[in-house]
C-alpha cells in the first residue's frame, strides 16, 4: 500500500494514494492541471497499486494493515494522499485509528477537505 517518497521530498517518507478523481470532490476544477491525474493515466503501475489502495482502504480491517505496514517499512512520516483525497467521514476515521495507534509517526496530506 505504501511507497517510499521521491527524490523532492525523502526517499524516507511513506506516501499512500488513491485514484484522483474518484476520490476527489471537486476534481472538476482541477482536473487538467493535476499531477495525480498525469501520473493515474500515463503510468499502469500507478493504475493498478492505487485502485488497489482504493479496494483496500474499504476493508474493514484496513486500519490494522496499515498500522502492520507503517511498522513493518519503519515509518516516520505518511504522506497521505499524493493522489487521492478523503472520500468519507468512514474513511477519515481510520486514518484517526492509524494516526492515534502510531503516536510517534508523523501524519500529513495537502488536500484535506472533509
Amino acid at each position: 500500500m505504501l511507497t517510499a517518497g521521491n527524490h523532492k521530498l525523502s526517499r524516507h517518507i511513506l506516501n499512500f494514494s488513491l485514484p484522483p478523481g474518484v476520490t476527489c470532490r471537486r476534481h472538476v476544477l482541477c482536473a487538467e492541471a493535476c499531477y495525480a491525474v498525469a501520473c493515474y493515466s500515463r503510468y499502469p503501475n500507478v493504475r493498478t497499486r492505487w485502485d488497489e489502495n482504493l479496494r483496500l482502504s474499504r476493508r474493514e480491517e484496513f486500519s490494522a494493515m496499515m498500522i502492520d505496514e507503517i511498522v513493518e517499512k519503519r515509518g516516520v512520516v505518511v504522506r497521505i494522499h499524493v493522489g487521492g483525497d478523503f472520500y468519507s467521514e468512514r474513511y477519515v476515521r481510520k486514518w484517526r485509528r492509524i494516526a492515534g495507534a502510531l503516536p510517534s509517526v508523523q501524519f500529513y496530506g495537502y488536500h484535506i477537505k472533509i
